[in-house]
């Protein structure tokens, strides 16, 4: 019998907690006193339940109480009781009334199935999203509270608009409107850790790991893998767009001190081909075309890492490797690749890629912006990203108005 919820109304500080005597008709007093607040919040604004159930052991006939309270999506008092059979009974008893799911990691199939979506959800790198945003990632809001990688927040906004001469207009609607569950518009907080550990496991599994180590919030060591009879360490990365998470990375694997040309699993499909002297592969892109299981293709793997290595240490001209969706990275003999993101960035130094392998390194600077809003070359860039180009890799050239590529 349940003698008591909580329902939220807009956020932790805005709630009700409504409790009865046992024997009493809770759902009764709720219809009468609550019945506003419950239309509008529905099953999922209601944060906590408890239960009170009377039962018996099979080997005395004394009554005893048990009581269950439920908070949240996932979480609960059951380990809390002492006696182990009353754990289980109130476990097996919240299973039967669907008001609690058996939490349980994915298995491996599962993971498998899922993985396009959690490398999509690990890459967004947000700590909390609403139910729609996951759906839309192609994911089961009850999977991942089952498996414990996300839970509901206990706070969940609301905005109320009431504007001053509105006006109500009645007729006949002539289309279907979608509707939204509430669960739509709620707040789940993500569980960012047990996501990155889940999404190792399912590579180690793949690939043969055995030596994950969480190295920072964007990056993870895997393990290595031998490529051409040598060992290579391989990366998970994500958040691989911005020049800023990118510049963390190559600080983070620069203090690594590695002896080869290391190789980085991106989660997003967008990335630079280079990242220092290390390799972008996209998970995505060495998937198994139409493989249900999606398995890692090992072969296309090695090769895409061989060939984009070889690329870059014999290097002998100045190129930009576009890496898809307008990313990429320049490449020139006796410096490290810069990531470049963005149309303007690949443009600007294609342009100066080519004028310096036709033997006429100078650019003047109206072509260089031509196609951006910038007046000078200088204002393409931004922040530390304009600082390390032009100390680095381009500077003014001997004609008025040219600019040219270091080297």
């Amino acid at each position: 019998m349940v003698v008591e919820f909580e329902l939220l109304l807009g956020s932790f500080a805005r709630r009700v907690t409504l409790k009865v005597a046992k024997g009493e008709d809770i759902d009764a007093l709720a219809r009468r006193y609550l019945s506003g607040a419950l239309r509008y919040r529905g099953r999922e604004g209601i944060n906590l339940i408890a239960i009170a159930v009377d039962y018996r052991k099979e080997e005395e006939d004394r009554l005893r109480k048990l009581n269950v309270t439920v908070r949240g999506t996932s979480g609960s008092n059951v380990q809390n009781h002492k006696d182990r059979r009353a754990r289980f009974l109130a476990s097996r008893l919240l299973e039967a009334w669907g008001i609690a799911r058996s939490l349980r990691p994915l298995n491996r199939d599962e993971a498998k199935a899922m993985l396009p979506g959690l490398l999509k959800l690990f890459d967004l790198g947000d700590e909390v999203l609403t139910g729609l945003l996951i759906k839309e990632l192609g994911l089961s809001v009850d999977e991942l509270l089952g498996a414990q990688l996300i839970s509901q927040k206990s706070r969940q906004p609301v905005t109320l608009a009431d504007a001053e001469g509105d006006e109500v207009i009645e007729q006949e609607v002539s289309r279907s409107v979608p509707s939204r569950s509430t669960r739509d518009y709620t707040n789940y907080k993500i569980a960012t850790g047990w996501l990155r550990e889940t999404i190792a496991k399912r590579l180690s599994t793949e690939l043969d790991f055995r030596d994950f180590r969480p190295l920072s919030e964007r990056l993870s060591g895997l393990g290595t893998l031998m490529i051409g009879g040598q060992p290579v360490s391989v990366f998970l990365a994500r958040d691989l767009m911005s020049f800023k998470s990118i510049s963390a990375l190559e600080m983070e694997l620069s203090q690594r001190a590695q002896k080869s040309t290391g190789l980085i699993l991106g989660a997003s499909p967008e990335a630079p081909r280079y990242i220092g002297h290390n390799v972008v592969i996209p998970i995505g892109t060495v998937m198994e075309p139409g493989d249900p299981d999606l398995a890692i293709d090992l072969d296309r793997l090695r090769d895409r890492y061989e060939s984009d290595r070889k690329a870059s240490k014999h290097i002998v001209c100045a190129k930009v490797f576009e890496g898809g969706n307008n990313t990429g990275s320049f490449v020139m003999p006796d410096k490290p690749a810069l990531p470049l993101t963005g149309r303007i960035q690949l443009d600007f130094f294609t342009k100066l890629a080519d004028a310096y392998n036709a033997g006429f390194p100078e650019v003047h600077a109206s072509i260089l912006v031509e196609g951006t809003s910038a007046s000078t070359p200088r204002a393409v860039f931004s922040g530390k990203m304009r600082k390390r180009v032009f100390d680095d890799y381009v500077e003014r050239a001997r004609d008025n108005g040219c600019w040219r590529l270091k080297g």
